[in-house]
């Protein structure tokens, strides 16, 4: 994970949808030291883009995506989706 300006951004990684909730969706990374990590990440988000939101809002469960995702650095992460790309 990068870290810079107290915020915290993930490296680019492939993700699975493992839920998706009526806020929120849950995604789980698939592969490297970080896999089976689990992040919530909002349905609706005033600091995502709307181009952003609309992918986040199509998924489904068990679709796989590439994305950064990143948060400020305080705790707990709350994080959001930086740039998303679904692969299937």
């Amino acid at each position: 994970m990068a870290r810079g300006s107290n915020v915290i951004r993930t490296e680019q990684e492939k993700y699975i949808v493992s839920s998706v909730e009526r806020t929120h969706i849950w995604l789980e990374v698939l592969h490297g030291e970080d896999k089976g990590i689990r992040v919530s990440i909002p349905l609706y988000s005033e600091e995502q883009s709307n181009d952003i939101t609309e992918v986040v809002r199509s998924l489904e469960k068990r679709d796989v995506v590439s994305a950064t995702l990143e948060s400020s650095g305080e705790l707990p992460r709350n994080w959001i989706v930086n740039s998303i790309t679904k692969i299937n």
